[in-house]
């Protein structure tokens, strides 16, 4: 039995039954904090890497499972799997683990999870699954972003993309309108894009990091990647500092109108010793247009990034008159 499996099995022990997500990284199960007796609705997530947990109702969470799983069955915390999962404080309670984590920002109100209601009857609901296939977007990546949306507010007829630091605390999310016609087309958290990284909790910093403009692109990209949010990687902003800290490598993959900001972010990043690697898409779509896969056949084509290479960018831009 692999180690994925002996921690499946001993949630099920604690737990009851439960829900594996599609990618396998995560499962479901009843909240022991808010789950009303003789329900079957498992909002409690938690993921089997890192044992971080957190309840989409009650917004009960921590970076150690065995908090919780104490709190549904106290026998079954104390099996051997789980003093190895993570390191326990005996005398600590899932909400004291919880008061250390305390999330800042609320997902919106009336948050529904996607995953939860591919049979939803609610028009609205149904509208956003549908605009998520229409984007190229499978089960998988619905379930493993967290995707969501509300029925009623200014988030309606929305897809919510939530973002989560290192520990699994809500950091940050985007609310991307689902009707063309509307003009504002993102409503995000009001936080500051420099004090954040988006996807945080999915990056591993030793590996090549991938990054593209936005949440969309982000998704499409499959592998390791983070989004900048935008066009720009400011100097200040957190996500440039642990890139270079953690001197992580860097693959920038930004739309063909954000090139010459493109060279100047790797400039920034080179001249701190951060080996960089850039693919242009030489086309009128971004990478949130491509079918899922398809970014891993253009990342054959990706470049090791030299100072020559944004001077030549320059004087392209110059001859085709987009500089002037």
């Amino acid at each position: 039995m692999t180690n994925k499996a002996q921690k499946v099995s001993a949630l099920k022990a604690a737990f009851g039954t439960l829900e594996l997500s599609r990618d396998g990284d995560d499962v479901s199960v009843k909240c022991p904090k808010c789950a009303k007796p003789g329900s079957s609705k498992k909002k409690l997530v938690i993921n089997l890497e890192k044992g971080m947990y957190h309840c989409w109702v009650c917004g009960i969470k921590g970076r150690n499972v065995v908090h919780v799983v104490r709190m549904a069955s106290p026998s079954t915390a104390e099996l051997p799997i789980f003093k190895k999962w993570g390191k326990v404080s005996k005398n600590k309670t899932a909400d004291e683990d919880n008061a250390d984590v305390e999330e800042k920002l609320k997902i919106p109100k009336g948050f529904r999870l996607l995953g939860d209601n591919f049979s939803a009857r609610d028009p609205d609901i149904r509208a956003a699954i549908k605009y998520c296939r229409a984007r190229g977007l499978t089960e998988r990546e619905i379930w493993r972003y967290r995707l969501g949306t509300c029925t009623t507010s200014q988030f309606r007829r929305r897809v919510i993309i939530p973002s989560f630091d290192e520990d699994g605390t809500l950091n940050y999310y985007s609310a991307r309108s689902i009707d063309p016609e509307n003009k504002f087309k993102y409503l995000n958290a009001k936080v500051s894009k420099k004090d954040i990284i988006f996807n945080e909790l999915n990056i591993d910093w030793k590996t090549e990091l991938t990054l593209v403009e936005g949440p969309f692109d982000l998704m499409k990209v499959r592998s390791h990647a983070g989004c900048l949010l935008g066009s720009h990687l400011p100097t200040d902003s957190l996500l440039f500092r642990r890139i270079v800290r953690m001197q992580t490598p860097v693959l920038l993959s930004l739309d063909d109108d954000a090139v010459h900001k493109m060279h100047k972010i790797a400039k920034e990043l080179t001249s701190y010793g951060v080996s960089v690697r850039y693919v242009t898409l030489n086309s009128d779509r971004d990478v949130g247009d491509m079918q899922l896969g398809e970014f891993e056949d253009v990342k054959k084509g990706a470049k090791s990034w030299h100072s020559n290479h944004r001077l030549f960018s320059k004087i392209g831009e110059i001859r085709s008159g987009s500089l002037i």
